[in-house]
């Protein structure tokens, strides 16, 4: 009996250090590490196999996620994430809200691409709906749709009053670059 003992203690040691062996592999990087199950007799390497079976699992849904967003770091917003169960669904939530968020960016720049593309400067982004730098990009094109209609805007009333016959008529605004160019030249 107390050889038997000392055998099923020597065996949850092994499969205790074999767990934390997991652990650091894990923990340094290591995410494909599993245990050899084949080392332990009987149930110890049924257990084994079902603790590897567990960690691969968990691992495959990080990868997915991994794929996932690499595919919208690429521009590739067309790829959805698996509907996960449980409390795992807030993982499936999280990517939905990520996806969410770049089309609405992706709305608001063909927006005013379009917009200006057409000559219609007035049109604005609606930073309200974005938080951080998301809304930072948002304002940054509003600033950009402002600076161009405020240039031509300008210049359209000097050469409106120029048209009149009014040749007193001057761009008094602060310019830089291309407007101060037009402004200048005008």
């Amino acid at each position: 009996i107390g050889e038997a003992v000392n055998q099923i203690m020597q065996t949850v040691k092994e499969f205790t250090a074999a767990q934390e062996e997991m652990s650091r592999q894990h923990e340094a990087g290591a995410i494909s590490y599993r245990m050899d199950a084949s080392r332990f007799p009987g149930q110890y390497g049924v257990l084994a196999g079902k603790v590897n079976e567990l960690v691969a699992q968990h691992i495959a849904v990080k990868m997915h996620v991994v794929g996932v967003v690499a595919e919208y770091a690429k521009g590739n917003l067309s790829v959805d994430i698996d509907r996960l169960p449980g409390e795992k669904a807030r993982i499936t939530e999280a990517i939905d809200a990520v996806k969410k968020q770049l089309l609405g960016i992706n709305d608001e720049i063909r927006t005013l691409v379009n917009a200006a593309a057409m000559g219609e400067f007035g049109v604005r982004g609606s930073e309200e709906k974005y938080q951080h730098t998301f809304r930072e990009m948002v304002a940054g094109l509003n600033k950009l749709m402002e600076t161009c209609q405020s240039g031509l805007e300008e210049v359209s009333l000097v050469m409106g009053r120029v048209a009149q016959g009014d040749l007193t008529a001057r761009m008094e605004g602060s310019h830089r670059g291309a407007f101060e160019r037009i402004k200048l030249d005008t």
